[in-house]
């Protein structure tokens, strides 16, 4: 048996066997390896020095350390501070020379020059003669050769290759049972500081984040399966609830910027259509909505000459009379292109008479403004005594797309409309027009009193 001497936090200098249990020794052949190893302790000093203290190995793995460490052999112990100075060793107590007279304490026997306990290694474990463990002939793997307990993880003292030992079998505190900190990621719940722990399966998409902390709604990270969303907020306004559940039509909840209401029934009647925008409140002569968008009215009621209209607008914020300007002039304008068009009293009030001769042109920009669709409202009546009268507005710009409408010779005012065709009058430019004319023979005569153009969902 190869035998070693070594530092250790014991308290006893010792002799450890390699590769040797407990087991194997008799108490006999015990006997017989004390003496081998005290011969090996007499080449340790008994009172070393700083100097000569420092670790001793005949053989075996490195030794193991402590902030207060002694000098091992089966002789006894003999203690050294972290200072590297033996503290006094009493002659005739464990692990220290004998009397001169070759005697030791009661419990100890001198085994050449060194009192190590008699009953090590008698089955008894005997705390006041030194003894830790004593298996007898029996096997314990825990216990040394000289009744000691091996260092092992879970024995409350701290040893080298351990990062911790709180000396309990607990996975739940600061320090596992491998005697490794316990640590975000290892499996094991920390109980006062992580709550939960799913190992390599911690995930910021999981129900265990790599943060050891439960998933839950408002967190910030979307748990797979389990949420839509996850915003890290309290608006029920935006994109994702409050309940991590993405915001629709119909939740009862007002999606900023993408609806105008949100009632959350199936009643499309009501003030709030099932598609989640509000009906219009506000109508123009011909019927359209007259709130949902922009517009601009050309009026001839207050005895105006062609190119002189009374404009008005839509109360929008930010989008009026110099938005809707024509090119660089300072607002829209109307222009009689011919120079034929006459003005004058009829049965309804001052109106504008345009025959299939005349072009009256209305001109206007919409500069940083896109929109949906587009509707006009013509008011009027035909002139003549006995015929009605069919009219066109159209973009002379665009192809001439437009739209047509009637009116009759009944002396009343009356309105006629049309959607425009689908970007008939162009987004974003600064020059458009449209071009009001009689579509129609010579017998035909418009009573122009006023012209709406509304664009409806714009953006601007």
């Amino acid at each position: 048996m190869a035998l070693r001497t070594t530092v250790t936090s014991r308290g006893a200098e010792r002799v450890r066997g390699i590769g040797v249990g407990f087991a194997s020794l008799s108490r006999a052949t015990f006997g017989a390896t004390l003496v081998t190893a005290l011969s090996l302790s007499a080449c340790v000093d008994p009172h070393p020095t700083p100097e000569t203290d420092a670790i001793v190995t005949t053989s075996g793995s490195e030794p193991h350390a402590s902030t207060f460490n002694t000098v091992t052999s089966d002789s006894g112990s003999v203690g050294v501070d972290s200072s590297g100075t033996a503290p006094e060793c009493v002659e005739g107590t464990i692990g220290c020379q004998c009397s001169p007279s070759g005697t030791c304490s009661e419990g100890l026997t001198c085994i050449e020059a060194v009192c190590i306990p008699e009953s090590c290694g008698n089955g008894d474990i005997e705390p006041e003669n030194g003894e830790e463990c004593d298996p007898g002939d029996g096997d314990d793997p825990t216990c040394d050769v000289d009744c000691t307990l091996l260092p092992v993880c879970g024995d409350g003292v701290l040893d080298n290759n351990e990062e911790c030992d709180d000396g309990n079998s607990s996975n739940d505190d600061a320090c596992l049972n491998t005697c490794e900190e316990n640590t975000c990621g290892d499996g094991h719940i920390w109980s006062t500081q992580e709550e939960c722990d799913d190992g390599p399966d911690n995930s910021f998409t999981g129900a265990c984040l790599e943060t050891c902390e439960t998933a839950k709604c408002g967190d910030g990270y979307t748990w797979a399966d389990h949420e839509e969303c996850d915003d890290a907020d309290r608006d029920n306004n935006d994109a994702c609830l409050n309940t991590c559940v993405a915001a629709s039509c119909g939740d009862g909840f007002v999606w900023s910027g993408s609806e105008e209401c949100d009632d959350a029934n199936d009643v499309n009647d009501d003030s709030c259509a099932n598609d989640c925008t509000q009906p219009p409140t506000d109508f123009d002569a011909c019927g359209f909505a007259a709130d949902d968008g922009v517009w601009i009215e050309f009026e001839w009621a207050s005895q105006n000459q062609p190119e002189d209209p009374v404009l008005s607008y839509s109360s929008t914020p930010g989008w009026g009379a110099s938005q809707w300007a024509y090119d660089n002039n300072a607002s829209a304008e109307a222009k009689d292109l011919f120079g034929m068009i006459m003005a004058g009293n009829d049965p309804i009030g001052w109106v504008l008479r345009i025959d299939n001769s005349d072009t009256l042109q209305l001109r206007f920009g919409t500069s940083g403004l896109t929109y949906d669709t587009a509707t006009v409202c013509v008011t009027g009546r035909s002139s003549t005594t006995e015929f009605g009268v069919a009219f066109e507005v159209s973009n002379p710009l665009n192809n001439d797309c437009g739209g047509t409408g009637n009116f009759s010779a009944e002396w009343v005012v009356q309105a006629d409309g049309f959607e425009l065709p689908n970007n008939c009058v162009f987004d974003n430019v600064g020059t458009q027009a449209l071009n009001v004319t009689v579509d129609g023979g010579s017998d035909q005569l418009l009573g122009l009193r006023s012209v709406r153009l509304t664009l409806h969902g714009a953006s601007y």
